[in-house]
């Protein structure tokens, strides 16, 4: 079954602790060259069997993606009602519990008790296999409890994250 082609495989998110990653495991260890994963909490839960073959690099922007454009950034935040002299913190990605998205607002919620001039943006789905859809309205409920759900800006997944970059001061990576 094996042939001389390089199979490298990179992971970006943790596998559900379920059958599906056993066989992953399984694969990987029987096929994959080199497998390379984009965070020491997502290489941390590979078997030791496996440690060999992951490779830990970390994700980038280019240094011109992140130049900001003013005329987007104005066109975002009128989009989404943020004001000029408001900032912005922001998360952009799959969402999922392993995420710390609670977290997140929980700080928030903290800071905006002295700070009442921000905002937060949180862009993205849990749309991938084994994701709780239910999550999503699980965070919206904790900002309802936590009396921040006026401040904080759910946004589903962006085609355009580069404008989404734009409108946010602070991301939360």
């Amino acid at each position: 079954m094996r042939n001389n082609k390089t199979c490298i495989w990179i992971i970006q998110d943790i596998l559900p602790d379920n059958l599906y990653r056993r066989i992953f495991f399984l694969c990987a260890f029987i096929l994959a060259r080199k497998i390379i994963v984009i965070s020491k909490s997502i290489k941390d839960t590979f078997p030791r069997y496996l440690q060999k073959k992951v490779e830990l690099v970390y994700p980038f922007l280019e240094k011109d993606e992140l130049i900001r454009d003013r005329e987007s950034r104005v066109l975002m935040r009128k989009k989404f009602d943020i004001k000029d002299d408001e900032i912005v913190l922001g998360m952009i990605g799959k969402l999922f519990p392993s995420k710390g998205v609670d977290i997140f607002l929980k700080v928030f919620s903290e800071v905006r008790k002295s700070e009442k001039n921000i905002k937060a943006v949180i862009a993205g789905d849990a749309e991938l296999e084994g994701a709780d859809r239910s999550y999503i309205e699980d965070l919206k409920n904790l900002a309802c409890s936590l009396e921040i759900s006026g401040d904080v800006i759910f946004l589903s997944w962006q085609d355009d994250v580069y404008a989404v970059l734009d409108a946010i001061d602070i991301l939360v990576y």
